[in-house]
């Protein structure tokens, strides 16, 4: 199977590559997930805050020194950035996810108890489908 070109899916015209921004999209998760500020992964990175935001939101390329870097302050191996990246032909380009739905994760993962987590799962399941419903 022919891997597909970087600027082929899910990128328009001025937004910059699909790759870059599912390895900028995984950053960010990761970063939101782990409880870490921008200001302190910027200042871990060796960059400002503000060229952190632009990486984050996929405007502008990281080096491969740099992804490096956030792969050890993120305490990820450097696989983490482009695991889930659609290989197949007619696959989706990783989808956003909102700062919200991390930010639940990360609340449901620091419950130690594994059934309240599994019962707020399924309270989650059960919300959508209703949701969805009413729709």
């Amino acid at each position: 199977m022919a891997m597909p070109k970087p600027s082929d899916p899910g990128a328009s015209e001025g937004e910059g590559d699909w790759v870059n921004l599912h390895v900028c999209r995984r950053l960010k998760a990761k970063r939101i997930l782990s409880g870490m500020t921008q200001d302190r992964l910027a200042t871990s990175l060796g960059i400002s805050q503000q060229q952190l935001q632009r990486y984050e939101a996929g405007k502008g390329r990281m080096t491969c020194s740099l992804i490096y870097r956030a792969a050890l302050s993120l305490d990820v191996p450097i696989a983490y950035f482009f695991e889930s990246i659609p290989l197949g032909d007619g696959e989706e380009p990783y989808r956003d996810v909102e700062k919200t739905a991390l930010l639940i994760g990360r609340t449901v993962q620091d419950i130690p108890n594994a059934k309240i987590q599994k019962s707020l799962l399924d309270l989650v399941g059960v919300l959508a489908l209703s949701a969805n419903a009413s729709e």
